[in-house]
């Protein structure tokens, strides 16, 4: 395991349980699949869930971080159905009422994606 990876951890399993980050949960994909027109296709499924993927979604702030570091806008349609804002595509969430499972989709012009996540 290299330095960044045993910092992230240290973080999640210590910076989580703080009152700073109650309000953000982490979420990490168990399956990611997709199609486009054409013989584009995409299907992964992560068994050790890694958490080089981890995202955050913070419900209160309506702001979710990807596993890149981006962070964008999103707006809550109705209970549990959120939607993301002013990024490249846009992106539906769709989590159970403890948020501990989410969808996450997208559909545009050529393409439709989908990620199933865990989340903590």
């Amino acid at each position: 395991m290299n330095n960044k990876r045993i910092v992230l951890f240290i973080i999640l399993v210590f910076g989580l349980s703080s009152p700073a980050f109650a309000k953000t949960i982490s979420c990490l994909p168990k399956t990611e699949m997709g199609e486009a027109i054409g013989d584009s296709h995409i299907y992964e499924r992560d068994e050790t869930l890694n958490i080089k993927n981890l995202s955050g979604f913070d419900f209160e702030k309506l702001t979710v971080t990807s596993a890149e570091g981006n962070v964008n806008k999103i707006v809550k349609i109705e209970d549990n159905i959120y939607k993301s804002e002013g990024g490249k595509f846009t992106y539906y969430f769709i989590t159970n009422d403890k948020k501990t499972i989410m969808t996450e989709l997208s559909v545009d012009n050529i393409a439709a994606y989908v990620k199933v996540l865990f989340c903590k």
